[in-house]
Order: C-alpha cells, then structure tokens, then sequence
C-alpha cells in the first residue's frame, strides 16, 4: 500500500513537471489574465455599478472557467497517448507501476494545476469586486446596490405549486364526453395541451382581480437582511401595454397594509424590495399578493414563464458562496480529465483529442434532450436506408443518454448563481463531488485502468 502510494505521488508529480516542461500552464495562465482582465475592460454593459460587477462575475468567470476546461482536456488526451507515441512511457513501464496507478496519478496531477489556476481566477475576481467597491467614483447607492444584489447571497424561494388536478380531470373528460377528441390523437397528449392552457390562463391578473402565491419559508429564515420578490410581468398586448397595481406581503397580507404600488411597461425582470416584518412575521409562511387596478388604467398581468415569480431570502455571504461555486466547476473539470485520460489510453493523441472533444460537444448540446431521446423520430426517416436509421437511433439515444447523465450537475449552473447573487448549496457541491468528481471519473478510471494493463507500453 505504501509502495503504491508513493507510486502514485510520483506520477502526479511527474505530470506536473510536463506540463510545466511544455510551457502549457504558462501558456494557459497567460490565456486566463487576459480574460481577467480584459473582458472587464472591453464588455461594459450599461454603465452602472451593478452592471461591471455581473459582467466580472458572469462573462469573466464563463470565459476563463470555459478556457481552463479546454486546457484541461487537451492536457489530458496528451498525458498518455503522446507519452506512449514519444516513447517516455517505456521509463514508467519497466518499473512496473499497476495501470491504475498511472490512470489515477496522472488524474491526479491535473487535477492539481486546475485547481491551482481555478483559485487563481476565483483570488482574482473576488479582488476585483473589492476594487470595485472601493472606487471613489462610485456614490453610495451603486454600493448598496452591489452588496445587497451580489454580495448578500439569497436563497430564492419558488411558490407553493397550485393544484390544478381537478379542474384539468374536468375538462379533459367534457372534451372525451363530447367526442371531439381528434383521430390520432392519445388522451394523454390532449391532457398536456389542456394543462399549458390551464397554467396560462391561472399566469394571468385580470383588471379589478388580485392572484396571491404562497412561499413556503425554510426553518431558521428570517430577515437577517433585505428580501426581494423577483418577479416577470407584463401586460396583455407585451411591451406596449401598460400595468398598474399593488403588492402586499405577510402572512395574512397585513405586514404591508398600505400596500405597494407598481406601474410598468415592457416585460423586464424587476426586482421589490419587501419591508422589514413581512418576513420575520410568517411563522413559516409568507403571501405575496399582487391587486391588479381595474380598467381602462390597467391591462391584464402576465406572469412569464416557470421562474416568473421567487423570493429572495438573504443567506449567507458572497466570499463562501464563490468557493462552493468553484468546487463544482473543479468536480466538472475532474470528468473532463477523466475523459480525456480514458480516451488517449484507447487512441492516439490526435484520435484521442478528436473523440475527447467530441464527446464533450455532444454532451453540452445534448443537456436539455427528452428524457426518450429516440421518441421523436425523423420526417426523414422513410428516405433512409434501415441501416442508416440504426445509425441515427443509436447516435440520439447515445445523445440522450449523455445529456440525461448530465443533467443533474448541468442544473445547477453555478456561475450563473453567483453572478445573480443566488446561493449554491451544499447538496449542490455534494451531488457534483458524487457524480462529476466520483462516480464518472470512478467509471471512466476502470476503463482506462483496464486498457493500460493490457496495453504493451514497452514496444511502443
């Protein structure tokens, strides 16, 4: 055990000095700087305060964390493949050290130089926020603003869901009942289209109506900060039509009992700060209510989309936050290593590169695919020759696989969360340690490991 640790100590390092060696870290650290620093310098955004901040956290981060996990691939298809096709491989194979050995100190040492440079871009980003913070020119609403939108981090909270089961039973079985049911068409395709229209028509404030969402608050939530209802609205006619009404918060909607008035125009995302007590008062609960004005001075409301309404509750401090965020993009580096590694046991580096790379691209566009990938089928797909359809089945259920395997980390998106200012959670860093850090590098070490033990390095 201990000659098998040193073994593995002494690969890691080993990869460490390659890479050095090649100039690939300098080369790498020069790329990230210049993303750094000047990305910053070139997208300016709106001009405020808040804005420069989101761009350093959302465009500078996605650029160099984007970047390093091209570097970190191109590392790893090189680790062993140009190793063996340059013969440095035969010094290791005579030792001998296991295939596994290799595999996992090779992993190692390139997990090491991602996150060196990983601390490196979170150091860097976290520094120019404080020098942001710190510019005299800059009054003390743009602080306040930059504080209390990136550097509070939130939790945000989604309403309580409605129960829609009755009345969605209702109509499907008055459509069923009157036979207009099309020919072709399954009763369960009519429930879903009968479900978006019942979703669309409860996302909808009528002039002289009022609709109230119900957050369910978690245990220890107070108002330990400002708390804000994120929320999409707009009118009936969209950007042209104009909304008027008013928001009241609290349990029983007391806690804000003059009421807030909104007027607006267009469908941005708007941001309310709620009042200290609306919170601290729910026991556990808390209502937003939203009065819509009667007409002619208002429109009916609209509320876009899944995410058109949260609550945000203030939950922890941006320093952490940054530090989760970063340890899941290093588990999702680790698979990209992972990968690579496995694929330059199998091929050569120029092969390995292509497949590695490949891959990667499928599964970053396969993401958001069907969970039944091969459902869908091809309008095509009679043209086709029997073994041509094999093909593309088999290429959209490797897609979907990929994509589906994928998902649970995908979601988590957790550059986007701390340039919103949104909190990435333990579970968050837990479930991309098991999958990305783990279990797919767990997955891909054993073929690669098994690959290299039957590999004959030393007639290479």
């Amino acid at each position: 055990m201990k000659r098998a640790c040193s073994q593995l100590f002494c690969v890691a390092a080993l990869t460490v000095r390659s890479a050095l060696r090649l100039r690939l870290f300098v080369c790498l650290l020069f790329l990230l700087l210049c993303i750094l620093f000047g990305v910053p310098a070139l997208v300016r955004g709106d001009g405020t305060a808040l804005s420069r901040a989101r761009i350093l956290l959302s465009y500078t981060l996605w650029l160099s964390s984007f970047a390093l996990g091209i570097g970190v691939l191109w590392t790893s298809c090189a680790a062993v493949a140009a190793e063996i096709e340059g013969r440095q491989m035969r010094l290791v194979a005579v030792k001998p050290v296991r295939g596994w050995t290799l595999w996992l100190g090779k992993w190692l040492g390139i997990m090491a130089l991602a996150a060196v440079l990983l601390a490196l871009i979170g150091v860097v980003v976290t520094a120019r926020i404080a020098l942001l913070l710190r510019d005299p020119a800059l009054d003390e609403a743009d602080r306040a603003s930059i504080r209390n939108e990136i550097l509070v981090v939130a939790r945000c909270l989604e309403p309580r869901a409605e129960d829609i089961t009755a009345e969605l039973d209702l109509q499907v079985r008055e459509i069923v009942d009157r036979g207009s049911l099309p020919d072709g068409i399954a009763e369960r395709d009519i429930r879903d289209a009968v479900r978006r229209q019942v979703l669309a028509r409860r996302a909808a404030v009528a002039p002289g109506e009022t609709r109230v969402w119900v957050f369910d608050l978690p245990r220890g939530a107070s108002a330990g900060g400002p708390a804000f209802l994120q929320y999409r609205m707009a009118s009936s006619r969209g950007g042209a039509g104009r909304v008027a009404g008013t928001w009241r918060f609290g349990k029983a909607l007391a806690a804000t009992s003059a009421g807030l008035p909104v007027e607006h125009t267009g469908m941005q995302l708007r941001r309310m700060h709620i009042p200290e007590g609306a919170i601290g008062a729910a026991d556990g609960v808390v209502s937003a209510a939203f009065s819509n004005e009667e007409a002619p001075r208002s429109l009916t409301a609209v509320f876009h989309g899944p995410d058109a309404i949260e609550l945000r509750l203030p939950c922890g401090a941006f320093g952490p936050n940054m530090a989760r965020a970063l340890l899941v993009v290093l588990f999702l580096l680790g698979s990209l290593a992972a990968l690579g590694l496995t694929m330059s046991t199998l091929f050569s580096f120029p092969v390995a590169t292509f497949a590695a790379f490949g891959v990667a691209a499928m599964i970053a566009l396969s993401r958001g695919a069907a969970a039944d990938p091969g459902s869908g089928g091809h309008a095509h797909g009679e043209e086709l020759s029997a073994a041509s359809n094999a093909l593309v089945h088999a290429g959209e259920t490797l897609a979907g696989a990929l994509g589906a395997a994928a998902r649970p980390v995908a979601r988590i998106d957790p550059l986007g969360r701390v340039a919103a200012g949104v909190r990435v959670n333990e579970s968050d860093v837990a479930i991309a340690l098991a999958l990305s850090g783990l279990a797919w590098p767990g997955l891909l070490g054993a073929a690669g490991a098994w690959r290299l033990a039957r590999r004959e390095i030393g007639a290479a």
